[in-house]
């Protein structure tokens, strides 16, 4: 057929057993309006579906229901339709080789609830996708299997949606050039697994995300690639995820406004390296971050800016990393009432440029730090409040600073048992008051101290206690100190 010509079709019910076709080829489709009120067909056969181009106005239909909808190819240049109003819709199992279409276009997308058992697709292929608005209450699917999704464009304004339930998730490949968006709410998302073998996309845009809770028990990524990330304000509830598994992520840019979320729950993540040339956000506010394991072969990213973090507590049985590099970080105001830490292991940290205006923590806890090198070129911080931190082992082999600059140090009490460092090096040392209530280490070995000048107006200590200082070699070219007050108290007098 060459163009089929329909103004308006209305049906109450259409029930049909069984539909076999082999081929359907159409040039062009036009409908003004479809009405219908209950669509039924229990299966759906055919080989191979051409239309070069579909048109209508608007799709009205109750609800859809079909047992086994089976396709081979499906093949279409563009799909026009101005509003989509659905019900319900019903599926068991929707089998289709491979989907191409050049260009879809939809004002609004209307859906109360979609369920379906199993979706199988071997390869989907699109060039551009565009919609206004997307509607939907509740979407159900226990499994969805595709090869490989290929999309230049997609462009969509909101997207609103109630629940999202989906079992298992499987991706071999993740294609797409842009991805643009205004606003997403949703209020659960609930995934059991998530698996996909790579993921590209150039740019990603979207002004706001709203979710109340996300739900995933495994996350699996071979690689991620995305130039540039840009999102306004992202809100979350609580994110739940047992374990995510990624080999490379790779990002340019990422920008952000503000990141809102309550509770991040994690039990164990991997990675085996995470590039990253710039990372900009405003705002970052959490109440709780807990996390079992954190694996990291190597981190790397060019400059790292924030206005403010505050987080009331962070939770981290282990951290393994091999190598952190960064040239610049920025960040103004740091808060955080609690971090815990069982043991941390890192062997190289590079660092250009610290920059840190205020750093407010209640508690730091940590039973073990394992560091081979410190590498750092500038070391800026206006003030430091702590109030109490304790760590039962620091082992570092090298430190090395040009130069630490810092107003004022706050501290009630620092409890350490062992402190071990073969080198530490640093060309200047500025410092305008230290003060610290109590100081307790058991034992602190040093190879070399070496530091060319040592600045400071005034140092305020209560009590100092240590058991056992070893040193080899202090080399010190200027020590320069205003005023130095230390007062003992014992239980009977002072002196």
């Amino acid at each position: 057929m060459d163009d089929f010509w329909m103004d308006d079709f209305w049906m109450d019910d259409f029930w049909m057993d069984d539909f076999w076709m082999d081929d359907f080829w159409l040039d062009d489709f036009w409908m003004d309006d479809f009405w219908m009120d209950d669509f039924w067909l229990d299966d759906f056969w055919m080989d191979d579906f051409w239309l070069d181009d579909f048109w209508m106005d608007d799709f009205w239909m109750d609800d859809f229901w079909m047992d086994d909808f089976w396709l081979d190819d499906f093949w279409m240049d563009d799909f026009w339709l101005d509003d989509f109003w659905m019900d319900d819709f019903w599926m068991d199992d929707f089998w289709m080789n491979d989907f191409w279409m050049d260009d879809f276009w939809m004002d609004d997308f209307w859906l109360d609830d979609f369920w379906m058992d199993d979706f199988w697709m071997d390869d989907f292929w699109m060039d551009d996708f565009w919609l206004d608005d997307f509607w939907m209450d509740d979407f159900w699917m226990d499994d969805f299997w595709l090869d490989d999704f290929w999309m230049d464009d997609f462009w969509m304004y909101d997207f609103w949606m109630d629940d999202f339930w989906l079992d298992d998730f499987w991706l071999d490949d993740f294609w797409m050039d842009d991805f643009w968006m205004d606003d997403f709410w949703m209020y659960d998302f609930w995934m059991d697994d998530f698996w996909l073998d790579d993921f590209w996309l150039d740019d990603f845009w979207m002004d706001d995300l709203w979710m109340d809770d996300f739900w995933l028990d495994d996350f699996w990524l071979d690689d991620f690639w995305l130039d540039d990330f840009w999102m306004d304000d992202f809100w979350l509830d609580d994110f739940w995820l047992d374990d995510f598994w990624m080999d490379d992520f790779w990002m340019d840019d990422f920008w952000m406004d503000d990141f809102w979320m309550d509770d991040f729950w994690m039990d164990d993540f991997w990675m085996d390296d995470f590039w990253m040339d710039d990372f900009w956000l405003d705002d970052f506010w959490m109440d709780d971050f807990w996390m079992d394991d954190f694996w990291m072969d190597d981190f790397w990213m060019d400059d790292f800016w924030m206005d403010d973090f505050w987080l009331d507590d962070f939770w981290l049985d282990d951290f393994w990393l091999d190598d952190f590099w960064m040239d610049d970080f920025w960040l103004d105001d740091f808060w955080l009432d609690d971090f815990w830490l069982d043991d941390f292991w890192m062997d190289d940290f590079w660092l250009d440029d610290f920059w840190l205006d205020d750093f407010w923590m209640d508690d730091f806890w940590m039973d073990d730090f394992w560091m081979d090198d410190f590498w750092m070129d500038d070391f800026w911080m206006d003030d430091f409040w702590l109030d109490d931190f304790w760590m039962y082992d620091f082992w570092l082999d090298d430190f090395w600073l040009d130069d630490f600059w810092m107003d004022d140090f706050w501290m009630d009490d620092f409890w350490l048992d062992d402190f071990w460092m073969d080198d530490f090096w640093m060309d200047d040392f500025w410092m305008d008051d230290f003060w610290l209530d109590d100081f307790w280490l058991d034992d602190f070995w040093m190879d070399d101290f070496w530091m060319d000048d040592f600045w400071m107006d005034d140092f305020w200590l209560d009590d100092f206690w240590m058991d056992d200082f070893w040193m080899y070699d202090f080399w010190l070219d200027d020590f320069w100190l205003d005023d130095v007050e230390v007062i003992l108290r014992r239980k009977q007098n002072s002196v």
